[in-house]
C-alpha cells in the first residue's frame, strides 16, 4: 500500500446543472397556477402604464438571452414564440403587480418589486420547460442527475443524458448516445459512449453492447470502455473492461510520481422484485490490473485490487431515487459507503405521470430498458507509480576546473533521483587532498608550496553517490592549482603583471636585488643600473673577528670583508668579492686566490707570512 494523496479539484457547474434541472421540476406546476390566476380580468391601476413599460423593458432583456435550444430550422420561430408567450405573461405579472399595489397602501415598493420578480421568474420557467417539451432535441428529453454523500463527508454531483439516434415503438434495434459529467472521488470526469440494443421477439428480454471513452479533467487521463449486457424484465446482467488510452502523467504536486487510468473489469446483476416496484438490488465485482491502484481516490494504493460493490436502490416515484452503495477492496480493509439522491425527468412526458407511484413498475418495462443508462464505472480509476529517475550528478560527468594558490577551491554537488536518502564518498589518486563538507568538495592550495606546485599543480579525484536503494554515480573532478608566485620573489603574478616584471625570475634586472625588494625599498625592479652610482663600493677593509684585522692571522682563521659604499649603505647582495694574496712574502704584489669570491675568507697554511686583501665591486 501506498498513500499519494490526489489534489481536490470540484466542478461547481455540475451541482448548479442539477440544481437548475430540480427548479424546471418543481416550478412548472406553480407557474402554471400562477398563469391561469392572472389570466383573470384584473383592473389597471394608476401606475399600470408605467409597470408595463418597466415589464416590457425587462422581459426585452430575457428575450435577448434565450438559447437556441434544439428543433433544427425551427428553432428560431420557437424561440419567437417563446419570447412572445413570456412577454405576455411578464405584462400580465405586471399588471397584477400594479393592482396589488394601488389596492394595498401598506405593501411598500420593495414588495411590488419582488412579487414582480418573482411572478416574471414563474412565466419564465415555465415558458421554458414548454419550449424544451417541444424541442426535437433527443438529447434534452431524458436527464438524469444525482448528488452523492461519502461516509467520510464527501459530496459527489453528477449529471447525464441519454437519446435514441435510431429505435422506436415499433423497432428491435435501437441505437442511442449517452453523455455524462460526473465528479466523483473529487476528480471532474466526462463520458461519452455509442450504445447498440436488440430486443428480443415478444419483448421478452434485450441484449446490448456499448463502447464508451472516458476523460478525466484532473490530469488529463483517458480511457476506454467496452460493454455487454443482458436484461428481462426483472434481471439485468452487464459486464464491462476498462483499458487506458493515454499515457503517464506527472502528477501534480508530485514531480516523482505519474498517473495513467487503470485497467480492469467488472461483472454486474441487478434484480428488480416484480412484487416491488422501485427497488433494485445490484452485485457487482470489479478486478483492476497494477501495482499501485488508487481505488477510491484516497491516495491509498494496492495491487491488483478486487472491489466488491453491493447496492439498494429505491424510486417511490419515477422522478426521484434512493441509493445505498457499499464498496469493499477485498483483502485491504479499504471500503466506501455512499447515499446518493437521484431523479430522473423525462420531457414529453407530464409531471403528474412522472410522479405516479403506479408508474414506478414500468421502468421494467423492455421497451424502456432499451432506452435507459448503462450500468458501469464512470469515474476514472488511477494506476500510480513512482517515476523511474536514474540515480545522477547535475552537471557534467568531467569537471575541468582551475584555482589561485591563494584561494579555497569549493564545488556544490547536486544529486537526481536519488531514493532514501545518500551519501558521498571519495576516490582517485589525489584523493587525499581534497574534503567532503556535506555536498560540498573541497581543495586547499594555500597549503602547498611554489616546490610542489611547479613539480605538480594537476589534481584529480572522483566524487561517488550511493542512495539508500544502493544505486551509484559518479562525477570526475580535475582541478588546476595556478600557482600566484612561482618564481619565489615575493610577489603574485599580478604584481609581477602590474609592475611588468617576469613572474618566472625573482631579479628582473639582474642586479643582484630581487623584484619585490626593488619595490619595497623604491628602485626599479626593470634597471640593471638602479641602484646607482650612489651604491658603488668605496672602500673594503678585511675584519678578523668583526674587528679589522691587525697582525697576523692564524691558520684557520676566518677573513670577512667589511664593504664602505658612497651613500654610506651598502646592498645586501649583488657584490662580488676577490680575495688576493702576496706573490712573495713582503712582494707588495697581489694575485687572486683562486675560488675565494665569496664574503669571508678561511687562511689556510700556504698563506703563512703573506699578506691578504680582499676586493669588493659592483657588477
Amino acid at each position: 500500500m501506498t498513500d499519494q494523496p490526489h489534489k481536490p479539484n470540484r466542478f461547481t457547474f455540475l451541482a448548479k446543472s442539477i440544481a437548475m434541472a430540480i427548479t424546471f421540476s418543481f416550478a412548472s406546476p406553480a407557474a402554471l397556477a400562477e398563469e391561469e390566476e392572472k389570466k383573470k380580468k384584473i383592473q389597471e391601476a394608476r401606475n399600470a402604464a408605467l409597470v408595463e413599460a418597466n415589464a416590457r423593458a425587462q422581459t426585452k432583456n430575457v428575450q435577448d438571452g434565450l438559447p437556441d435550444i434544439g428543433g433544427g430550422d425551427q428553432g428560431p420561430n420557437k424561440a419567437k414564440e417563446t419570447a412572445d408567450a413570456l412577454t405576455s405573461k411578464a405584462i400580465s405579472a405586471a399588471q397584477s403587480a400594479a393592482k396589488t399595489s394601488s389596492s394595498n397602501t401598506s405593501t411598500s415598493s420593495t414588495s411590488a418589486t419582488d412579487q414582480f420578480t418573482a411572478d416574471v421568474a414563474n412565466a419564465a420557467i415555465s415558458s421554458g420547460i414548454s419550449t424544451l417539451k417541444q424541442s426535437d432535441n433527443q438529447f434534452l428529453q431524458r436527464l438524469e442527475g444525482g448528488v452523492t454523500l461519502g461516509a467520510e463527508g464527501g459530496v459527489d454531483v453528477n449529471l447525464k443524458t441519454i437519446g435514441t439516434l435510431y429505435g422506436g415503438e415499433d423497432k428491435r434495434h435501437y441505437l442511442l448516445t449517452q453523455f455524462g459529467v460526473h465528479n466523483e472521488g473529487d476528480r471532474a470526469t466526462a463520458n461519452v459512449g455509442l450504445v447498440y440494443r436488440w430486443i428480443a421477439p415478444n419483448d421478452a428480454w434485450l441484449l446490448g453492447g456499448n463502447v464508451f471513452y472516458d476523460h478525466d479533467f484532473h490530469n488529463g487521463a483517458h480511457r476506454v470502455g467496452l460493454g455487454v449486457e443482458a436484461a428481462t424484465t426483472s434481471m439485468r446482467f452487464f459486464a464491462n473492461t476498462y483499458a487506458p488510452a493515454s499515457d503517464w502523467k506527472t502528477i501534480e504536486n508530485q514531480p516523482d510520481f505519474e498517473e495513467r487510468a487503470a485497467s480492469g473489469y467488472d461483472l454486474g446483476l441487478t434484480w428488480s422484485p416484480t412484487r416491488a416496484p422501485g427497488l433494485d438490488l445490484t452485485v457487482k465485482g470489479t478486478r483492476w490490473h497494477g501495482d499501485q491502484v488508487d481505488v477510491f481516490g484516497s491516495g491509498q494504493t494496492y495491487k491488483d485490487p478486487f472491489v466488491l460493490t453491493t447496492k439498494v436502490a429505491y424510486s417511490p416515484v419515477p422522478m426521484f431515487g434512493i441509493a445505498l452503495e457499499h464498496d469493499s477492496a477485498m483483502g485491504t480493509g479499504q471500503r466506501d459507503t455512499r447515499v446518493s439522491f437521484n431523479f430522473k425527468y423525462q420531457l414529453g412526458e407530464t409531471l403528474g405521470a412522472q410522479t405516479a407511484r403506479t408508474n414506478v413498475a414500468q421502468r421494467n418495462d423492455i421497451r424502456k430498458r432499451a432506452t435507459e443508462f448503462v450500468e458501469r464505472e464512470e469515474k476514472i480509476v488511477t494506476e500510480i507509480r513512482e517515476k523511474d529517475i536514474p540515480l545522477a550528478f547535475v552537471g557534467p560527468a568531467v569537471v575541468n576546473d582551475s584555482v589561485m594558490s591563494d584561494a579555497m577551491y569549493t564545488y556544490g554537488l547536486q544529486v537526481t533521483g536519488a531514493k532514501d536518502g545518500h551519501s558521498f564518498t571519495l576516490t582517485g589518486a589525489d584523493a587525499a587532498v581534497f574534503t567532503l563538507a556535506g555536498n560540498e568538495l573541497r581543495l586547499d592550495p594555500t597549503k602547498m608550496t611554489s616546490a610542489e606546485l611547479a613539480k605538480d599543480n594537476r589534481f584529480e579525484a572522483t566524487v561517488n553517490v550511493i542512495d539508500g536503494r544502493g544505486r551509484v554515480a559518479q562525477q570526475h573532478f580535475i582541478v588546476d592549482v595556478i600557482d600566484i608566485d612561482p618564481d619565489g620573489d615575493g610577489l603574485s603574478n599580478e604584481q609581477e603583471k602590474e609592475h611588468g616584471t617576469d613572474p618566472n625570475k625573482s631579479d628582473t634586472d639582474g642586479d643582484g636585488l630581487d623584484d619585490k625588494t626593488e619595490i619595497d625599498t623604491g628602485t626599479n625592479p626593470l634597471d640593471p643600473n638602479d641602484p646607482g652610482a650612489g651604491n658603488v663600493p668605496t672602500n673594503v677593509d678585511v675584519h678578523f673577528n668583526g674587528s679589522p684585522l691587525t697582525g697576523a692571522p692564524l691558520v684557520g682563521s676566518v677573513l670577512s670583508a667589511a664593504v664602505t659604499c658612497k651613500d654610506g649603505s651598502c646592498p645586501t647582495t649583488g657584490l662580488t668579492y676577490q680575495w688576493q694574496i702576496e706573490s712573495a712574502v713582503g712582494s707588495g704584489t697581489y694575485v687572486d686566490i683562486a675560488g675565494a669570491t665569496g664574503a669571508t675568507y678561511t687562511v689556510v697554511a700556504g698563506d703563512q707570512k703573506r699578506r691578504i686583501r680582499v676586493l669588493a665591486t659592483q657588477p
